[in-house]
C-alpha cells in the first residue's frame, strides 16, 4: 500500500538515494507511478489514498531538490475489479475511488499527469497486473503524457 512507500519507510529512503546517485551522472526528468490495488483491500486505506498520495509527491519533489519535478500517473487497469477474488460491491467501489483520485491529480496537483490504462491486458487470471503489450502501451502513454506536458511548461503562461 501507499502507506509502506511514503516518506520514513525503507523503500522511500532506497528510491531517493537510488534517484539522487543517478542524477549525480544525469538529470531526473520525472517519476512515473502506477500503484494503488493494495489501497482498495480496506476502506481505510481506500479514505487515506489521495492525501497520501499528495504528500508523496511533495516530500519526492523536496527530498530530489525540485519543486516542480513532473509526476505522471497511471490509472489502476480497467480489468481490475473483474477477477474473482476483486469483484465484490464494496471492493469495486473502492476501486472506482481509487481510480477517480489517480484521474483528478493533474486537476489538484501541480505538474502532475495522468495515463488511462483503456485497451490494456491482464497478465494472468488473478486480473491485477497488465502482459508484456500492455506494459509497452503503458509505456508509450507515459511519453506522450510527458511530452504534453513539457510542451505546455513551455508555453507562456497567458495573463
Amino acid at each position: 500500500s501507499i502507506e509502506q512507500l511514503g516518506k520514513g519507510s525503507g523503500i522511500y529512503s532506497d528510491a531517493i538515494r537510488h534517484a539522487k546517485a543517478a542524477m549525480q551522472a544525469g538529470t531526473l526528468k520525472g517519476v512515473l507511478w502506477h500503484q494503488g490495488e493494495s489501497d482498495t483491500v480496506e476502506q481505510t486505506r481506500t479514505e487515506a489514498y489521495e492525501e497520501r498520495l499528495h504528500r508523496l509527491i511533495e516530500d519526492t519533489r523536496e527530498d530530489l531538490g525540485n519543486l516542480r519535478l513532473p509526476f505522471i500517473v497511471g490509472n489502476l487497469a480497467e480489468f481490475y475489479g473483474t477477477g474473482r477474488d476483486h469483484k465484490a460491491p464494496d471492493r469495486v467501489a473502492r476501486i472506482s475511488r481509487i481510480k477517480e483520485i489517480l484521474r483528478s491529480l493533474p486537476k489538484k496537483i501541480p505538474h502532475t499527469g495522468f495515463v488511462e490504462s483503456t485497451g490494456c491486458s491482464p497478465a494472468a487470471r488473478a486480473k491485477v497486473h497488465f502482459d508484456r503489450r500492455s506494459c509497452i502501451l503503458l509505456g508509450h502513454r507515459y511519453a506522450k503524457v510527458y511530452a504534453d506536458m513539457m510542451i505546455k511548461a513551455k508555453r507562456p503562461s497567458s495573463s
